[in-house]
């Protein structure tokens, strides 16, 4: 739980919340990208706001024009495994290897 703990302590963290314009690009977008609707919904955001970079486990980011993807590097992080560990305890299903 350290690296949860980790982000909420950030203090120039911002939560957004998605508008009806995020959700009518992901059903707008839906079977465009290998992505569910939730993860269009983020890129619905990140596009709206203007962001290139997205750190996420799923690799149909990887095809998004535009958008990079970060996630092998957290693996690196203190807390990562931990994590992982604890999200799959909690009947999480991870798409990746711990």
């Amino acid at each position: 739980m350290n690296f949860i703990y980790s982000l909420r302590a950030l203090t120039n963290l911002k939560i957004i919340h998605p508008t009806l314009d995020d959700e009518e690009f992901a059903t707008e977008n839906f079977g465009r990208y290998s992505l569910g609707l939730s993860d269009l919904i983020n890129l619905g955001v990140i596009k709206r706001l203007k962001i290139d970079v997205i750190v996420s486990s799923d690799k149909g980011f990887d095809k998004v024009p535009g958008i990079k993807r970060v996630f092998e590097e957290l693996r690196y992080e203190d807390g990562f495994k931990e994590f992982s560990y604890r999200m799959k305890s909690l009947n999480y299903k991870l798409n990746y290897e711990i």
